[in-house]
């Protein structure tokens, strides 16, 4: 069971469906051990996010690469994606934030959490 069960599949869920299909309950990765492949996967994926996108990272950076992800990110939300990103931490460095502190923001349906240590 998936937490959209029962809606129509999405571009990327008809894509990966004969994956799915032939490994029932489970679940699968790649890893992309290039940074360049890496990033472009990540750009692709919000770019043809329809319905959810779920990002994790342990160091996110204000730089130009951090920022063309946001740029997508956020474009990908105002699709009515719900996007929901997992920092742990270094976006709060700009604000200030010190250890232990903790931010969140939502804006259509989305959600970002982070938390320094």
């Amino acid at each position: 069971m998936t937490a959209f069960e029962g809606l129509p599949p999405t571009r990327l869920g008809q894509f990966f469906g004969p994956a799915i299909d032939a490994h029932p309950g489970l679940s699968g990765f790649s890893l992309l051990s290039h940074a360049r492949e890496a990033f472009i996967v990540r750009l692709a994926l919000a770019d043809l996010a329809e319905r959810s996108l779920d990002m994790q990272y342990y160091v996110w950076d204000g730089d130009t690469t951090g920022r063309i992800i946001v740029d997508r990110v956020m474009k990908a939300a105002d699709r009515g994606v719900r996007v929901r990103l997992l920092v742990d931490c270094s976006i709060r460095q700009e604000t200030g934030g010190g250890p232990g502190s903790t931010s969140s923001s939502t804006s259509a349906g989305s959600t970002a959490a982070c938390t320094t240590s």
